[in-house]
């Protein structure tokens, strides 16, 4: 596979058992594991190889504050479906998927059982010519509606040439993971470990350039527990004697506290929205969205900017008190007024807010944002 991925020979191998099983039948993989363990990294990377073989790939990153979002991520998977795939399909489905996808001016009731079996037969239809991945990055993220129309497809798919490849944090449970546990031969599931001292020495020189001594490296490893993002947060304190606080939530807490300002509030402002609103966010801090760039605290190398890990997201929250947090909400909301909004409008830009200011803007809109 493309790409430089440290320690994880097992389960790149068991990607590209993966792949090459999906250009054959339906099958699944699940990387499995703690937050900030490299899933992500290990999903790009089959990713990567998906696209460099030809294959078709329909990707989806969702996020907590868009869970509860009706086929937000069907949307995301679907973006580039085109009208002769759609046309294929029958006219009840494929009304009911362009109603899930907000591609129909029909007001109605979705269905969801048309939507579901329009997404087996979109499927389907894709997998004709090329065989097609279907990529999710956090699957505990994934609405509900959504979820329900990828596995009734996928338990359909047979020898249809379309391979799911997800991540999943450790102790989530929902249909496809018990499929995981029942029969291993439809959807394989794949535990991602921590990594051994070797093997974070090797990163930590590859992303910083920093050589570590024994002792530093023991330290690393066990106050890491071998998660790589962990490790690459606690050496970003620079310390040379690795000094850092007792909980990796102060260690991310003094990184954000490095930031200015207005990165600190841009990012604020992020977290609270659920997304990476270039310019809405643009408008109201300026360079603060690039001064989080330079901090590798989004990342956008990827289709949809967001947090390099969502553990920024929450500590930028739990940095902020629900006054402060409300105050952001408010500059959103009156930045979109400003921008000449109507009162709908803004309610639809922010209405996949987290759960920690959720409410109180409708309340304020309702107020005159007094």
């Amino acid at each position: 596979m493309s790409g430089v991925v440290v320690g994880r020979d097992r389960e790149l191998s068991e990607g590209n058992g993966f792949l090459a099983e999906a250009a054959e039948r339906s099958c699944g993989l699940l990387l499995v594991g703690e937050a900030g363990i490299g899933k992500t990294t290990i999903w790009s990377a089959v990713v990567d190889e998906a696209a460099d073989r030809g294959y078709a790939v329909l990707a989806a990153r969702p996020s907590e504050a868009e869970a509860t979002l009706p086929f937000a991520v069907l949307t995301d998977v679907f973006a580039r479906l085109d009208g002769h795939v759609l046309g294929e399909l029958p006219a009840i489905q494929q009304t009911a998927l362009e109603q899930a996808l907000r591609r129909s001016t029909i007001v109605s009731t979705v269905d969801p059982t048309g939507v579901a079996l329009a997404t087996l037969g979109a499927l389907r239809v894709l997998s004709r010519s090329t065989p097609t991945i279907v990529a999710v990055d956090d699957l505990q993220w994934v609405d509900a509606s959504s979820l329900r129309a990828l596995t009734f497809a996928f338990r359909r798919l047979d020898d249809a040439r379309v391979g799911l490849v997800a991540t999943v944090r450790t102790g989530f449970d929902d249909e496809l993971t018990s499929l995981a546990s029942r029969d291993s031969s439809s959807m394989g599931r794949v535990e991602v470990a921590g990594l051994g001292k070797r093997h974070l020495a090797h990163l930590v020189l590859e992303r910083t350039g920093r050589t570590l001594s024994p002792p530093q490296l023991g330290k690393l490893a066990q106050l890491s527990g071998g998660n790589p993002f962990y490790a690459l947060e606690l050496v970003a304190t620079r310390d040379p004697e690795l000094a850092v606080p007792e909980t990796l939530a102060v260690a991310l807490r003094a990184r954000l506290a490095t930031l200015s300002d207005a990165a600190r509030a841009a990012g604020l402002a992020a977290a609270t929205l659920g997304r990476v609103d270039e310019g809405l966010i643009g408008r109201l801090y300026g360079a603060g969205l690039d001064e989080l760039r330079a901090a590798a605290i989004v990342d956008d190398r990827a289709e949809t900017v967001w947090f390099a890990h969502p553990l920024l997201a929450s500590t930028l929250l739990d940095m902020h008190t629900p006054a402060e947090r409300r105050a952001v909400h408010l500059a959103l909301a009156d930045a979109l007024e400003d921008a000449g909004c109507t009162d709908a409008e803004i309610l639809g830009h922010l209405r996949g807010s987290g759960p920690h200011v959720r409410g109180c803007w409708c309340l304020d809109l309702l107020l005159g944002r007094s």
